[in-house]
């Protein structure tokens, strides 16, 4: 068993004493001027407090559903517990927390792992089997990950002579990752991937305004105009399943718990234009071959850069963080070819963006792709806040009436707008002008061909193997553009048009 260190010092103990401060208060503001700095929000011990604040877990009142009996429904250590009927879900969050671990904590036998495997599948069980209307998707395992390695003092949580801290610790964490599905990632875990289709045709909204050239770059890696796939896994995941070490998703937790859940589309723009110019240094060093086929400009879109989780004492990452030219680590099959970013820049720039190009601005216009039901719209309800100027309510009387409950009944209810999951007509992206002759025009029949295909089987993996939802999505998104696509290069290749 490890127990995670809990003294802090020097700049830590400074820290913490800001978020003890901040949360005492109730002060959201300041915890999230505190969630840019370097360092974010500390220690383990103020981190938790910190997430606990901003996501309400005390004040949302959690309205658990059917109780029947279940082996997952809570720890073994809590004899007075209610159990409840077995999710549909939880075959595949069994396949997935297997997997878990691997690339950290580091240093753990496999006995530790095998126990912490186990407790991952409760935790996420647990959830699911308390909101039953929720779906599991995979990678919310990976955002489980984080929220565990983050709340409990000792991993994997004692088998044997558990403490009252250990029982608290554990019910803690149920409840915060509870809410954490309901009010952040509630749009990724219902019927189909049509909110997250919303969310993408919004991040392409935002990097148009932010950075046009960046933009039209980004539109041209695929050969049929599309929606910017490569970030799927970031804002469905909150970025968890993409990076390999703990330190900066925490980092990256502290920022996006502490903001409306649009912010992970403005943290991933951000993300592109810090890496931009290694990026086209990168895409340049492919030579001409590029300019005929800019799908292999995918894989450095989709790869994030080292994020580097500075603090007040390292500002920049130290010599050796990261070797271009070192062996592949991790979940990734090839070396990292990006150097690191420190994220407390890439924090800065997201809030810029998102101040100057707000998500319900002319620009972005999200009122047109999602609806009340969204976790973006009624994150303003938790914080009883007002929606707009025809739904005003009570601020104190809102914020108390909320309730988990309120949450779970938003699945599925008036998430994306008609048309809110589709691509936008109103900015086509030039066709490259250089098509020229039928070996090509096949390699690129061969790229729609290939990327139709991945980018629908990469959208099935995220959702469960039992009741998979995209029947909708890819009735109407996918077959509009292999239409497009047959009807433009028909005149290139006379073939396709009889597919």
């Amino acid at each position: 068993m490890s127990r995670i260190d809990e003294k802090a010092g020097g700049w830590e103990a400074v820290r913490d004493a800001e978020v003890d401060a901040a949360v005492n208060a109730h002060d959201e503001d300041r915890l999230r001027r505190l969630s840019v700095m370097p360092g974010g929000f500390g220690s383990r011990s103020a981190r938790c407090r910190a997430w606990l604040e901003l996501l309400r877990v005390e004040r949302l009142q959690s309205t658990p559903s059917s109780p029947e009996t279940t082996r997952f429904a809570t720890p073994e250590t809590d004899a007075e517990t209610v159990v409840y009927t077995p999710h549909q879900d939880e075959g595949q969050v069994l396949l997935d927390t297997r997997r878990a671990f691997v690339t950290y904590p580091r240093d753990i036998s496999s006995d530790a792992k095998a126990d912490m495997q186990e407790d991952l599948t409760a935790l996420i069980c647990t959830v699911l089997q308390r909101h039953p209307a929720l779906s599991y998707f995979q990678g919310f395992h990976d955002i489980a990950t984080v929220m565990y390695l983050t709340f409990l003092s000792k991993v994997p949580r004692p088998r044997e002579g558990a403490t009252a801290q250990d029982r608290e610790e554990w019910d803690t964490l149920v409840r915060a990752t509870e809410v954490v599905a309901l009010s952040r990632t509630r749009d990724g875990m219902g019927k189909d991937l049509g909110p997250m289709m919303g969310m993408l045709k919004l991040l392409r909204r935002v990097l148009a305004a932010a950075d046009p050239g960046l933009y039209r770059i980004s539109a041209s890696i695929s050969p049929v105009p599309t929606l910017p796939f490569f970030a799927l896994s970031w804002i469905l995941t909150l970025f968890s399943h993409d990076v390999d070490t703990l330190a900066p998703v925490q980092r990256i937790f502290d920022y996006l718990i502490a903001r409306n859940p649009i912010s992970a589309i403005y943290l991933a723009v951000a993300i592109l234009m810090s890496k931009k110019r290694q990026m086209l240094k990168l895409a340049a060093d492919l030579g001409p071959e590029v300019r005929l086929d800019p799908s292999l400009l995918h894989p450095l879109f989709q790869r994030l850069p080292p994020l580097y989780s500075d603090t007040p004492d390292e500002p920049t990452p130290p010599p050796g963080f990261h070797d271009p030219n070192a062996e592949a680590r991790g979940k990734f099959d090839e070396p990292n070819p990006y150097t690191p970013i420190a994220l407390s820049g890439i924090f800065q720039l997201a809030d810029k963006l998102q101040a100057k190009h707000p998500f319900d601005g002319s620009r972005v216009r999200a009122h047109e792709v999602l609806g009340s039901g969204s976790v973006v719209r009624t994150y303003v309800l938790e914080l009883g806040e007002q929606l707009d100027e025809q739904a005003k309510v009570d601020e104190k009387a809102a914020l108390k009436a909320w309730t988990l409950a309120d949450a779970e009944a938003c699945i599925d209810k008036d998430v994306v707008l008609p048309g809110g999951d589709q691509l936008d007509d109103e900015e086509p992206v030039p066709w490259p002008d250089r098509l020229g002759g039928l070996a090509r025009s096949r390699r690129i029949v061969t790229t729609i061909t290939i990327g139709v295909l991945l980018i629908g089987v990469g959208a099935a993996l995220y959702r469960s193997t039992g009741r998979y939802r995209l029947a909708a999505w890819w009735t109407t998104f996918m077959r509009r553009d292999i239409s497009w696509a047959r009807a433009y290069l028909g005149q290139y290749v006379p073939a396709l048009r009889d597919l």
